[in-house]
């Protein structure tokens, strides 16, 4: 079976004015709980002016999250952020910090009607804590929160190569599905075809759109146990339409 898709897309999500009805009611809680604890804990959040010292712990963080990454593809951040020839937007950096030291981070920008991610790195899990919501759920909710304070209706996170698995892994799909995002093709890109049969399993491949450039049909290639893994998935139809496909050869 073959499928037309593109070479990459990106991920946007229209900001819903309560906030929390974007993650859905398992990632409401699990935020609000950590919410309701904060006062308690280590745990801080700074958005400031990107600057070079941000930079070069942002940069031991994201080097040692990748190390451990499905098919690592390392970017020059500085080159990308504060070192381009031309800056046409100021980037920011919000900064996750426990007991002082900051475990991750979100670059980003100010665009004209939505807030642009550049890079973001976090740890899976809390390094002194013990919560339900991990470091990148909480930091996507106050990126979001910022972004509508900021006066933006949109949140855009980072380019992703299609398929995933075959790329980055299918989990990163999942959790920007899970925070209310939709994905989308770039301004410019590739229309690639794919054979389904020849794909490995754990592969998903998001489907060109028959229409404009909001994409709403996914594949997963491999069987029942393949769909139990990632049954997240198919959890948001109304945003990706997800079929499994068992490969015939």
């Amino acid at each position: 079976m073959e499928i037309t898709h593109t070479d990459k897309l990106r991920w946007i999500k229209d900001i819903d004015p309560a906030i929390f009805p974007d993650f859905g009611k398992n990632n409401t809680k699990k935020i609000q709980n950590i919410i309701g604890a904060l006062p308690q804990t280590t745990i801080s959040i700074l958005i400031e002016p990107l600057t070079m010292d941000h930079i070069a712990w942002f940069e031991k963080l994201y080097q040692k999250n990748l190390a451990s990454k499905h098919n690592p593809k390392p970017y020059d951040i500085y080159g990308t952020t504060l070192g381009k020839e031309v800056i046409v937007y100021p980037q920011y950096i919000l900064s996750l910090f426990e007991a002082g030291q900051p475990i991750g981070g979100t670059i980003f920008t100010l665009r004209e009607n939505r807030l642009s991610i550049a890079y973001r790195t976090y740890p899976a899990d809390w390094l002194q804590h013990d919560f339900k919501c991990s470091p990148a759920l909480f930091a996507e909710f106050e990126i979001t929160k910022h972004a509508q304070s900021a006066g933006k209706a949109k949140l855009a996170h980072g380019v992703d190569d299609n398929p995933y698995g075959v790329n980055s892994h299918v989990g990163v799909a999942i959790f920007k599905l899970s925070t209310g995002c939709h994905a989308e093709t770039k301004t410019i890109y590739q229309k690639v075809t794919s054979d389904l049969n020849t794909l490995p399993y754990n592969s998903l491949v998001l489907a060109y759109p028959a229409t404009g450039n909001y994409i709403t049909e996914g594949y997963l290639v491999g069987n029942e146990q393949t769909a139990l893994k990632y049954e997240q998935l198919f959890k948001y139809p109304e945003r990706l339409k997800v079929t499994l496909f068992t490969p015939t050869v």
